[in-house]
């Protein structure tokens, strides 16, 4: 897990936190407001986590990334990690049959549902 994926999870989890707490107060109208707004919070935080509906990877031999497809709102972006030096690999890979990639469901997000 990334840095920065760590941080918004311990962001999140105080979030939480602070909601339990402020719900175990007697409610006041600024009570009542607070916790709106941080479970306000907490709900865009989790739709924007899920902007990515599918993901899949291949990768070289050697275990690097050799490309990344990600689905966001119905838009595929494709992108790779790889040096312009080590584009032949790349080349490679789609050239031929091309590469075959089985998308997921991006981790920490739910299946939406189909139409």
């Amino acid at each position: 897990m990334s840095k920065a994926a760590d941080e918004t999870s311990i962001l999140r989890l105080a979030l939480e936190d602070a909601v339990a707490y402020l719900n175990l107060l007697p409610r006041s109208p600024a009570t009542a407001a607070v916790i709106s707004g941080l479970e306000g919070a907490l709900l865009r935080a989790s739709d924007a986590r899920c902007l990515i509906e599918q993901t899949a990877a291949a990768y070289t031999p050697a275990g690097e990334l050799l490309v990344k497809a990600e689905l966001r709102d119905g838009k595929l972006l494709i992108s790779t990690d790889l040096s312009q030096s080590r584009s032949v690999a790349l080349w490679k890979g789609l050239s031929g049959d091309g590469l075959q990639l089985k998308m997921q469901p991006a981790p920490d997000c739910p299946a939406r549902p189909k139409d």
